[in-house]
């Protein structure tokens, strides 16, 4: 099967065509001319490493004040794709304003690349995240050992964690709860630090959600569901994504996800989930719910990606229930894209 292109920085299939050639509608990645968007050879690959360098290619490119280049076979990068390739290689934007200091979009090419390497080193030291991150999600009865496996790979980052069952039973919720914290008892989390709610589900994920954002005590809530999982490089990047979210006054951060069937990427990525929200942030839709955010309140961060294991014999009947509760909700087009494998551009 045929794939549709895709974006050269952030990898995208929302591509547009416009007056003056092709634009990526996620980090806003634009070239003169079809030609050489397409065929950019140069590329970081998602199962990369962070820091593994990024080649630039077109080293005379230059830029308008529109963010589009005077050659005709050039390209140039908006303020979000200078974000998304320095957070690839961990170094840190504090502030949006960083990436102007050239008059964004900075030129393509060894001597931006350079300005902008002295700019940012890497960063060899973590912000911590205790005591600001709440991890949440949504649960089933039998996804108890997904959740025990959850808090295992995160208690050592976050300190709070919440999850909502999808049941009316008081007596099932106390048995899933017991269960639980016996589970995790070699994780010597503080009891206080676990809160297990209840609530029939009632095809309304967006509800059970918001459960868990009224309950939270911190100031960020990190929402997963039982079959994602933060990689490594996330896990480690959180506290600095809300040390920028504060430093912005964001209120919403959203990372890519990798869509994993049967363990292989597919087709249907980043994914960009908006899944670390202020407490006080409440979400929308009863399915493929989002967090009710302005733009101007979000951002894209690219220091790791949420996994999400799913299986192929699954993914028919998923897309299914999702258009049963909302029409047009089983979005056709990305399950086409979950069968497809991910190829670089």
């Amino acid at each position: 099967m045929l794939q549709p292109p895709r974006c050269p920085v952030c990898f995208s299939l929302e591509l547009k065509t416009i007056e003056h050639g092709t634009l990526c509608t996620d980090c806003e990645f634009c070239a003169d001319t079809p030609k050489p968007f397409s065929e950019w050879a140069s590329h970081v690959h998602p199962f990369q490493e962070a820091g593994d360098t990024v080649r630039i290619p077109n080293p005379n490119s230059w830029h308008t004040k529109f963010g589009f280049t005077k050659t005709a076979d050039g390209c140039s990068y908006s303020a979000r794709a200078v974000q998304i390739i320095l957070e690839r290689q961990r170094r840190f934007i504090k502030t949006q304003s960083c990436t102007g200091f050239l008059g964004l979009p900075i030129p393509l090419g060894r001597w931006g690349e350079t300005i902008v390497t002295l700019l940012f080193p890497k960063n060899t030291t973590y912000i911590k995240a205790q005591g600001k991150l709440t991890i949440g999600g949504i649960c089933r009865a039998q996804e108890l050992d997904d959740i025990a496996e959850l808090i295992r790979q995160t208690h050592g980052t976050a300190t709070h964690f919440i999850f909502v069952l999808d049941t009316d039973s008081a007596k099932e919720k106390s048995a899933f709860e017991t269960n639980l914290r016996e589970k995790i008892a070699d994780t010597q989390l503080d009891p206080k630090g676990l809160v297990i709610k209840n609530r029939a589900l009632n095809s309304d994920f967006g509800a059970q959600r918001n459960i868990i954002q009224e309950s939270a005590q911190t100031d960020w809530v990190l929402q997963l569901d039982c079959d994602e999982r933060p990689d490594k490089n996330l896990l480690d990047g959180l506290g600095f994504a809300i040390a920028k979210a504060d430093a912005l006054s964001l209120d919403s951060i959203g990372f890519p996800r990798k869509n994993l069937v049967d363990g292989a990427l597919t087709a249907h990525y980043p994914d960009v989930q908006f899944r670390l929200n202020r407490q006080c942030i409440r979400y929308k839709k009863p399915v493929h719910e989002t967090a009710d955010v302005p733009w101007h309140k979000q951002s894209y961060c690219w220091l790791g990606h949420i996994e999400h294991r799913l299986e192929h014999s699954r993914l028919k009947t998923r897309s299914e229930k999702y258009e049963k509760i909302t029409e047009g909700a089983g979005k056709p087009v990305i399950l086409q894209r979950l069968l497809m494998p991910f190829k670089l551009p």
